[in-house]
C-alpha cells in the first residue's frame, strides 16, 4: 500500500487509508467505518510481529520498518478519528 509521502496531502492520504481499510475488510472501498481502524491495524501489527518472531528472514531492518509503517498508519488514523478509542 502506498499512501503518499508529502505532508500537504493529508486529506488525500486519509482518503486512501479509508478506502484501503474498507477494501481489505468489506471488499468495497466505499464502506469505511471508524471501527475498522481498531479491527484491522492492531491485528496487522500483531500478525507481522508474530511472523517476524517465527521466521528469521523477517527479523531484519526491513521487517522492523514495515512494523513501524503499520504503527505510523495506526497513529495517523487515530489522530484524524478522535472518536476511536
Amino acid at each position: 500500500m502506498f499512501f503518499g509521502d508529502k505532508l500537504g496531502n493529508q486529506e488525500k492520504i486519509l482518503d486512501n487509508f479509508r478506502k484501503s481499510l474498507s477494501l481489505l475488510v468489506t471488499n468495497r472501498p466505499d464502506r469505511f467505518d471508524e471501527s475498522l481502524i481498531l479491527k484491522t491495524l492492531p491485528y496487522m501489527m500483531l500478525t507481522h510481529a508474530v511472523q517476524a518472531l517465527e521466521n528469521i528472514e523477517f527479523s531484519s531492518i526491513k521487517g522492523l520498518r514495515m512494523f513501524l509503517m503499520f504503527h505510523r498508519a495506526f497513529l495517523f488514523l487515530l489522530d484524524h478519528h478522535p472518536n476511536v478509542k
